[in-house]
């Protein structure tokens, strides 16, 4: 979607219209203005009314009209050309003082109504030397219209296709769900017919368009495919005709057309193939992918339809998402490798289906299909609440409704083996997260999910929308809130720092610094408890064991030498630790090297991670040593905890492991360190002392292979993350 302008609240003092007596009924007057627009709408809060008729008059002279129904309590008016506006409020009845005011405008800083789009796209009237499908064109042009909506005090631009059903005339109107996914704003939609040039390459916008305000309404909304399935509030102008479609897949190579107002421009063909499909983040199936050979879409193109030949007509196929950007930046007329982004009809119809029949047969359905029917989960504490679930036909959507009372983590599960999808809504029914499968090992989805006070939504669906069967269903509730997961230091004082580990409601935290001859000294924390004030505390170890390189491996000693207290938040916390009675307390933050690195939280085995930033060992077998690593962009910090020959504690670092390109091997140098002793202040220089070399090998989100060299010495281990609480964490990073 392009943004083409924002809302401004109506100014302090703007007096309420006055209502004059009018043939047959009462009008209100008054004009809106905003210096420098290029076009307006009025937003107007209403109380206690019945139907009203809206018109405006923009600077062209234009007249444009609107119903609102009873009761509204807002309404957002038609768009004229320019700067100012003349507003005209028509109701039968007097309505009271104050019934009626002007909330705000949308100011339009973005020439919608002129030439917006890319020097390359090319007009809808223009031929494509191909006499059935121009005839095609003409015919399927006038089911599409620009949509112009107001969404978080800005507003947009997308595109959309009238559509043909059973329940003709019913004005089904199908779109993105990135464009409309929530009520409020299909309400602000405003829809523009026969949006077009005069001739191919002209300027000139056709006389005979049409505005059809007065918004619309949600009939179903899937943001897992990005459609939403819209009801015109009001008719459609005559000349317009409904699209057919087909939901069949799309085949690769099949040759596709492309109507669609980019950058909310006059209305433009593109001409392409099918050229093969690709997952994205955020849906949860493939997605088609459109090669274009001549015109493009951009920015306002989303929610446009793809189109293919059937019997000399155009049958919509599938709806713009996005473009790809391998390049690193989208499809542009300076930029024509990348692809369109088409979300798939085929997967997407059989969960409107019955709904677009004009006698659907009956069916059983245990479980309501949009967030209204949705059904009630109660959570009481952390204990889970499991519930059995069916989908009945496919396509079938099973919607749940929960509210939590306080902020924490939603953790939430499906079980039985049929292949799941598990999309996480807000209290207004958009997308907060998704997942298909949560491990390598089995279909069934998990998501693990901060939340805040608040209801939210859960849709279960059958994976492609293919199939029926049954499934379970577990929700429930942990207390955690941020994740502390990182490495931590004081920037003052390099050469020192503390790894921490968050799962549940524990902390494992590895302090690597020196002791008082100045060798590499590292102590931990292994089970810090959440205290009353929110901070983690518990004993503090020194250990020794086997050297670094003994196999088979043998048992370690705890010596406890103090205790030690964590209290962090956002990107700074407070350390304070006592070593055999010597108290040392330092301000820290989160160390920064590369791309941000984000952790939260995950209850799964995070088989499918790409982030590896966790503590990591061998396993029973081999407890008392251990590697973290902070996984920033390509760049992997590794500490490694173990001991030396003499069974001292040591450690040693890859400070900077680079991954090499188009794996996930991580290569760097191995360096030990001596500095000054732990409690020094002020803190003095450390010496770096080459020892070696390391390597890890991921293969999947929670293995990989260690090795790495001390003074000639190899070691290689197997290795796995370290799990000890739950939820556990899971980073990513923010690139």
């Amino acid at each position: 979607r392009a943004r083409v302008g924002f809302v401004l609240a109506s100014p302090k003092g703007f007096a309420p219209p006055e209502w004059a007596a009018g043939e047959g009924g009462f009008v209100a007057r008054f004009d809106v203005a905003s210096a420098g627009a290029l076009g307006l709408r009025a937003w107007l809060a209403l109380s206690g009314l019945g139907a009203l008729e809206v018109r405006v008059r923009g600077g062209d002279g234009r007249v444009e009209s609107m119903a609102v129904a009873a009761g509204a309590t807002e309404a957002w008016g038609p768009w004229t050309e320019g700067d100012a506006q003349a507003v005209e409020v028509f109701s039968r009845e007097r309505p009271a003082p104050g019934a009626a005011l002007l909330a705000g405008v949308v100011h339009f800083d973005q020439p919608v109504a002129g030439k917006a789009a890319g020097e390359c796209t090319v007009d809808a009237s223009c031929t494509t030397d191909d006499g059935a499908l121009d005839s095609a064109i003409a015919q399927r042009k006038t089911s599409i219209a620009r949509i112009s909506f107001v969404d978080s005090g800005k507003s947009f631009v997308c595109t959309g296709t009238l559509i043909n059903t059973e329940k003709f005339p019913t004005p089904y109107f199908l779109t993105a769900n990135h464009c409309i996914g929530r009520a409020e704003v299909a309400a602000s939609i405003t829809s523009f017919w026969f949006y077009e040039a005069t001739g191919c390459a002209s300027a000139t916008l056709r006389q005979d368009r049409r505005q059809v305000a007065g918004g619309m309404a949600i009939d179903f909304a899937d943001p897992n495919t990005d459609h939403t399935l819209l009801v015109m509030n009001a008719s459609p102008p005559s000349g317009t005709t409904f699209s057919g479609w087909n939901a069949a897949p799309l085949a690769n190579g099949e040759a596709v057309t492309s109507l669609s107002h980019p950058a909310g421009d006059m209305l433009k063909l593109a001409l392409g193939y099918m050229n093969g499909t690709a997952r994205f983040e955020d849906w949860e199936q493939p997605a088609s992918l459109v090669t274009y050979t001549r015109g493009i879409i951009q920015g306002g193109s989303s929610g446009s339809g793809l189109f293919t030949m059937a019997s000399g007509s155009l049958q919509l196929r599938a709806i713009l998402s996005a473009s790809t950007t391998s390049s690193g930046s989208s499809l542009s007329c300076t930029n024509l490798g990348e692809r369109g982004v088409y979300n798939r009809l085929d997967v997407f119809y059989p969960q409107v289906a019955r709904r677009l029949m004009a006698s659907p047969p009956f069916v059983a359905d245990d479980h309501g299909n949009r967030p209204s029917e949705a059904t009630p989960v109660a959570l009481s504490g952390t204990a889970p609440a499991n519930l059995a679930g069916r989908i009945d036909y496919a396509g079938d959507t099973d919607v749940f409704r929960v509210t939590v009372a306080s902020a924490g983590t939603l953790i939430v599960r499906s079980s039985g083996g049929m292949d799941t999808v598990g999309v996480f809504l807000d209290a207004n029914g958009e997308r907060i997260a998704s997942n298909d499968d949560a491990q390598t090992s089995s279909v069934d989805f998990g998501l693990t999910q901060r939340v805040e006070p608040g209801t939210y939504y859960l849709a279960v669906t059958r994976w492609e929308s293919a199939g029926t069967g049954n499934y379970a269903l577990s929700l429930s509730f942990s207390p955690v809130t941020e994740n502390l997961t990182d490495l931590w230091w004081d920037k003052n004082e390099s050469g020192w720092g503390l790894n921490v580990n968050h799962q549940g409601e524990k902390v494992f935290a590895t302090l690597f610094t020196y002791g008082a001859d100045g060798s590499p000294l590292w102590l931990l924390m292994s089970g810090g408890e959440r205290q009353g004030d929110g901070s983690f505390a518990g004993d503090l170890y020194r250990t020794s064991g086997p050297p670094f390189n003994a196999n088979p491996w043998r048992a370690i000693a705890y010596e406890k030498v103090g205790t030690m207290r964590l209290a962090a938040w956002g990107q700074w916390g407070t350390l304070t630790y006592s070593v055999n009675g010597v108290a040392v307390s330092k301000t820290i933050e989160r160390m920064r090297f590369s791309t941000n690195t984000t952790c939260s939280w995950s209850a799964f085995d995070r088989s499918y991670a790409r982030n590896y930033q966790d503590l990591w060992w061998k396993g029973e077998d081999e407890s008392g040593w251990g590697i973290n690593f902070t996984h920033q962009g390509d760049i992997l910090f590794a500490t490694l905890f173990t001991y030396g020959l003499d069974g001292r504690a040591r450690w040693y670092l890859m400070s900077r492991g680079d991954r090499v390109p188009g794996t996930q091997r991580f290569e760097g140098t191995l360096y030990e360190t001596s500095g000054p002793a732990f409690n020094a202040s002020p803190w003095g220089a450390i010496a770096y002392t080459t020892v070696g070399s390391m390597s890890v090998n991921f293969s999947g989100g929670n293995a990989a292979q260690l090795g790495y060299t001390v003074n000639g010495v190899s070691v290689s281990k197997a290795i796995t993350r370290l799990v000890f609480g739950v939820p556990a964490s899971q980073c990513e990073s923010d690139d």
